[in-house]
């Protein structure tokens, strides 16, 4: 409790630093069209990517405890989805979606820090909505679920620019889950353009997990080592790092029960990996307190910048001045 209490603090003391001495100064001076902290007040988020196939809304439901988004080997939703914690939900009242909201009132609430996302249309706006869920996983976080990464698709066909988008949400965002499944240990064209463009231009390497999800689906712990071995060395070549990142690996329980797999042969190799999974879900919870270290850069980075606008402004105004004599 005096953790929580403590990170609370921290964070309402960085965000009245930004609206009390950023803001003023950056919206009369035309250096922001917004307050500084609209992007920055909402909760802790956790951006989820991945390939279409790639089970990022099968991992979701296994750590909300219930199903929330739907799931499929197909694409099976082309929407972005911010999952919120409901509390107005009586504690130990069965989990459930309790709202619903359309893309039109998240851009529009001023509790959302989404309002500057209004500039990638109604297209964007009619494939963006929000989701209120009971679980206790949410309680310090916020998920945003997007649509599947692919091969072929094209702005024209989505009717906006997915990597602008993207590239907006990671940069609120204080955790990127980046999931990849056995059957693509490659990467699709918009993984690829996400990991070598997008991403290192919007966030911090250190903001971004990768992970191999669907493992259950590895016929033995050669076949998951075989998978590893090209998801590394795909990610190595595309990323350009000369280290191998780090790989999490995991899988849903009820998505393994439902592919009807033996106990035994689940037994041959899963039961070494369960802490994997444990490791990812305390990753990802681990989010407030990313929260902290995101919120001391931005303060840090838009102050140097700020200042930087302001001395433009100074030193243009006195060579303007010096013209006028």
């Amino acid at each position: 409790m005096y953790r929580d209490n403590y990170i609370t603090a921290l964070r309402t003391e960085l965000l009245e630093m930004v609206s009390g001495h950023l803001t003023p100064v950056s919206m009369r001076y035309g250096y922001s069209e917004v307050p500084l902290e609209t992007n920055i007040k909402w909760r802790p988020q956790v951006l989820v990517l991945g390939n279409y196939s790639s089970g990022k809304s099968t991992l979701i439901n296994e750590f909300l405890g219930t199903t929330v988004q739907g799931t499929g080997q197909a694409p099976t939703d082309d929407s972005f989805t911010v999952i919120t914690y409901d509390e107005s939900e009586p504690d130990g009242a069965p989990i459930r979606v309790t709202d619903q909201r359309d893309g039109k009132f998240l851009l529009n609430d001023p509790e959302y820090p989404f309002e500057t996302m209004k500039k990638h249309g109604q297209r964007f706006a009619s494939h963006f909505k929000l989701k209120k869920v009971n679980s206790p996983f949410l309680k310090n976080l916020a998920i945003i679920d997007t649509p599947g990464m692919l091969d072929s698709i094209t702005e024209r066909d989505r009717g906006y620019n997915y990597q602008d988008v993207i590239g907006d949400l990671a940069q609120i965002a204080d955790l990127v889950l980046v999931l990849f499944d056995p059957h693509k240990a490659g990467t699709v064209r918009e993984a690829h353009t996400s990991l070598r463009d997008t991403l290192p231009a919007k966030t911090f390497e250190d903001r971004v997990l990768y992970v191999l999800n669907r493992i259950d689906e590895c016929a033995s712990m050669t076949d998951l080592l075989r998978v590893y071995g090209t998801l590394c060395w795909n990610l190595s070549q595309i990323t350009g790092r000369k280290d191998i990142p780090m790989i999490h690996l995991t899988y849903s329980t009820a998505a393994a029960e439902k592919t009807n797999r033996s106990e035994d042969l689940q037994a041959a190799y899963l039961h070494h990996l369960e802490n994997q999974r444990e490791e990812l879900k305390k990753a990802v919870l681990q989010a407030p307190c990313h929260r902290l270290d995101n919120l001391a850069s931005f303060v840090e980075t838009h102050g140097e910048r700020l200042g930087h606008f302001l001395e433009g402004m100074i030193s243009y105004g006195k060579k303007g001045f010096h013209g006028q004599k």
